[in-house]
């Protein structure tokens, strides 16, 4: 069996949450620039750490998605890890809540699925 509980410890500005299978990585930051900066560089602590744990980053499921007030223009970013470019979402699902980029829940899509999934199991 693998622990990976000590993958927090690989970055002392990010914020980890992990669930089952599930790492998620948190940074806020009100300058794009400097977000954009540390979030590439401490992105590569916690490479180095999957690296020498000898495991594997699925590039292809690392996705972004910056969080922002409603009003705010779409900021520009560009995240790299070991010169690949990861994929910018303007929405995601998070421990079973899809939210979009503007913090806006979009549970109601979700809701409607897990109903009609539901009622498909009771008939």
């Amino acid at each position: 069996m693998l622990y990976i509980n000590d993958i927090t410890n690989s970055s002392s500005i990010l914020h980890f949450i992990l669930f089952a299978d599930d790492t998620n990585l948190f940074y806020c930051n009100k300058s794009m620039e400097e977000l954009n900066r540390i979030l590439n560089d401490d992105l590569q602590s916690v490479v180095a750490w999957i690296n020498a744990n000898n495991l594997t980053l699925n590039i292809d499921k690392t996705n972004v998605i910056v969080f922002k007030s409603i009003n705010k223009s779409n900021p520009t970013i560009s995240v790299e890890i070991n010169g690949n470019i990861i994929n910018i979402l303007h929405n995601t699902k998070f421990l079973g809540v899809y939210l979009d980029a503007n913090g806006m829940f979009m549970s109601v899509t979700f809701l409607r699925k897990s109903l009609k999934i539901l009622e498909y199991c009771i008939n």
